[in-house]
């Protein structure tokens, strides 16, 4: 897929979930399952697909990420992926995982993406916490955090003939920090939630040192299926 279907793909889905988005004010931090908020020692297990999906199971668009690297103005389109969490009481996670997979690096150029075909970038692997936070909006969000330290991981990008290969580090400008992400429809209950993450919302991610942006969205669910929903 071109980076411009990719992204086409991407734009339609998050505008037509976010379009379903409630006025309704945010309240203070609770995680609910079955309609019982969890207020104990209780750990729900969390999974998740990058994209959207739908109640077949599959899902559309992917996970994107763009910064300034040496020698190139890049953006890795990564087609799958997948999560892994633990959400607690006030919805903290206790350490998730997230794994972008099927990721090819496009070069930004004369106002346009150009595949570079003799790169490749292998699965990327993000160490993360999540928590709950109230920001400008009437919804709740999500910050993505680093598990520790300001580090997420690592992009690596390959090939004999690559002009921009090496290793990069994922990481966040402020310790505690990370990308901001929208969870929609966040106090509707669902087996489903979507969050939508845009390059706004990535202030303080960074890319071998270079400001990085994140466009795209996942969809989360608890691992047995349960309605559920934060606030």
């Amino acid at each position: 897929m071109s980076l411009r279907a990719t992204r086409s793909v991407l734009a339609l889905a998050a505008v037509g979930i976010v379009g379903l988005v409630s006025a309704a004010p945010a309240s203070a931090h609770r995680f609910i399952v079955e309609k019982k908020e969890v207020t104990g020692a209780e750990v729900f297990k969390v999974e998740g697909k990058m994209g959207i999906e739908n109640t077949s199971g599959e899902a559309s668009g992917a996970m994107e990420i763009e910064s300034q690297i040496p020698g190139a103005r890049v953006t890795i389109v990564c087609d799958g992926g997948s999560l892994k969490d633990e959400i607690e009481k006030e919805g903290l996670s206790k350490g998730g995982e997230i794994t972008l997979e099927t990721c090819v690096p496009f070069q930004a150029k004369e106002g346009k993406g150009t595949e570079l075909s003799e790169c490749t970038v292998p699965s990327i692997t993000i160490k993360m916490n999540d928590a709950i936070i109230t920001g400008a909006g009437a919804e709740a969000e999500l910050e993505l955090r680093p598990s520790a330290g300001k580090l997420f991981g690592e992009v690596e990008i390959n090939g004999s003939s690559c002009s921009i290969k090496g290793k990069f580090k994922l990481e966040s400008a402020t310790e505690g920090k990370g990308a901001i992400c929208a969870l929609v429809r966040g106090e509707e209950e669902a087996v489903r939630k979507y969050v939508v993450c845009y390059p706004t919302g990535s202030t303080e991610l960074r890319l071998g040192g270079e400001k990085a942006g994140l466009f795209g969205a996942m969809t989360m669910k608890i691992e047995t299926s349960k309605q559920w929903y934060m606030e």
